[in-house]
């Protein structure tokens, strides 16, 4: 048990530290400026119904809730982020997102030590669940993601805790797990609307406890479960205060298809977000997942599945790791197969669907035990964990290689010259570099800066040094400007469109692929 513990603490607070060391080296992505104004919009609204004495005069610019694109979005996380900026009181706007950048990853952390406990509980063994603590913590998109990602990538960690929680509610059934259970669900689904989906997968998982325990406790134990989420998630979701049913079921609706009516670049199309082919979201999936983890996925599925089609065969009673293997294989299939069957609108990616990945790694770890207790000879399970750390080495190479920018990582499956085939820097993380690029090559007190990509320009220069900053002049693309940024966003893709007229002077490349262009006005 001590050795166990050292183990864990360590694996855990070296993650931490750094992470801690890094999160200011990221830019700021399209949505984070959004996001903050969810709380804000939310905070406004909050303290003018509980404290308004205090909110005079604090919010003369915010928009009201009832009026706010985004009011439908939870703010269980942006909410509290929010008043921890107001009470932290950082100098500018550039401090106030660096704040966010820690606080996000230290909650992403919270959700890999969830997943570390969900796979301890399902495979009872500790060092299981610090492989697949390890192989969420070394995914180079999900790495990069948890520093700025508030919205996907908190879901997931929520959507973790609220899981771990209903592992533990149906491993030990009581009035206590079932609190704790619920508040989980409803803060996963006060973040994006979808973790309501839990509530079904409980009920379902808690019927299978009936070996056990009687059915009217079972159905007590539900009906105080159901009863303290819903109240959980009507108070920290301020837009159902004033109409819970109605408001809930609109902004339900509202995120099955959401409201996002533009192209995408799909293997080498430009694809309208709403009429996406139905293998989008599994195409992602397998090109932005290292390939050692697809092979460990396969195989976990066809373990899971053969262990579930051997109990259904006999006629057992499921056991408790049947049911587990049961929902990770419910939470992974269920959502892609919905998203398929409803059209829902998908765009930059999977990140919609992230949540589910911690599902596939869960999977993946039964891969790795079936594979490994296949091997009976001792040379050959040596064998397997070299390859294993051999793996997990090379991610956590191209980790260091590729920071900060580890979000725009492809597996081997996605071939060359991404720019022309997927979106790419849909965040806009490379301008930060490219700007502070052209700061420290042109020594001129003045440069003007354009670009010809639908990329966030303005706020990656937010976060360059403001002693530097003031030295660029960020310019219509209109005019000639002394420098020219594209990656290549909703944009044509061939450099030679600026030849004529400028040279190249930087490109920024992830794993020997250009994912941003510099091009100089010529002389």
């Amino acid at each position: 048990m001590m050795y166990k513990n050292i183990v864990v603490f360590f694996v855990f607070l070296i993650y931490l530290g750094i992470g801690c060391s890094i999160y200011t080296d990221y830019g700021i992505s399209w949505d984070e400026p959004q996001s903050r104004m969810n709380g804000e919009v939310n905070l406004k609204y909050v303290s003018q119904h509980l404290a308004p004495s205090w909110s005079v005069g604090k919010f003369n610019n915010t928009p009201d809730l009832q009026q706010w694109v985004d009011r439908d979005y939870g703010v269980a996380f942006e909410l509290p982020l929010y008043i921890i900026e107001k009470l932290a009181k950082p100098l500018d706007d550039r401090n106030a997102f660096l704040l966010r950048h820690l606080i996000t990853f230290l909650f992403s952390a919270l959700g890999v030590w969830c997943l570390y406990k969900i796979v301890d509980l399902r495979f009872q063994d500790w060092r299981l669940g610090i492989l697949a603590a390890s192989l969420l913590i070394l995914t180079p998109r999900f790495f990069g993601e948890a520093f700025y990602n508030s919205k996907d990538i908190v879901f997931m960690a929520a959507f973790l805790m609220a899981t771990y929680t209903m592992y533990r509610y149906v491993i030990h059934p009581s009035l206590k797990t079932a609190f704790i259970h619920s508040f989980a669900t409803a803060f996963a689904t006060d973040v994006r609307i979808i973790g309501c989906s839990i509530l079904l997968l409980t009920f379902v998982a808690s019927f299978c406890t009936l070996r056990t325990l009687k059915l009217n406790r079972v159905v007590q134990l539900n009906f105080a479960y159901a009863i303290f989420t819903g109240l959980f998630i009507i108070a920290m979701f301020p837009l159902l205060w004033s109409s819970p049913i109605e408001n809930f079921i609109g902004a339900f609706k509202a995120m099955m298809n959401f409201r996002w009516d533009l192209n995408v670049l799909y293997l080498g199309e430009q694809i309208n977000a709403k009429k996406l082919p139905w293998h989008y979201i599994i195409v992602w999936i397998l090109i932005t997942t290292p390939i050692m983890y697809l092979v460990l996925f396969v195989t976990g599925v066809i373990a899971s599945i053969r262990s579930l089609g051997r109990v259904v065969q006999k006629r057992k009673v499921l056991a408790t790791e049947d049911i587990l293997d049961g929902l990770a294989l419910v939470i992974f299939f269920g959502p892609i197969l919905a998203g398929i069957v409803l059209k829902s609108t998908f765009y930059d990616g999977w990140r919609q669907m992230y949540f589910i990945y911690p599902s596939f790694l869960i999977l993946s770890i039964s891969g790795f035990k079936s594979v490994y207790v296949a091997l009976t000879r001792a040379i050959y399970r040596n064998t397997f964990l070299l390859v294993i750390a051999c793996s997990l080495a090379h991610h956590t190479y191209v980790i260091f290689q590729t920071h900060p920018l580890q979000s725009l990582y492809f597996n081997q499956l996605a071939g060359s010259d991404w720019r022309k085939s997927f979106e790419i820097d849909y965040w806009g993380l490379a301008n930060k570099k490219a700007l502070q690029y052209i700061l420290d090559h042109d020594s001129r007190t003045h440069v003007s800066v354009s670009t010809d990509s639908a990329t966030p320009l303005s706020l990656s220069l937010m976060m360059i040094d403001p002693i530097q900053a003031p030295r660029i002049s960020l310019v219509d693309p209109s005019h000639d400007a002394d420098y020219l940024v594209t990656n290549y966003r909703m944009t044509n893709t061939s450099d030679e469109k600026y030849l004529n007229t400028h040279t190249i002077f930087h490109q920024i490349k992830v794993m020997n692929e250009v994912v941003l262009t510099i091009y100089k006005l010529k002389n």
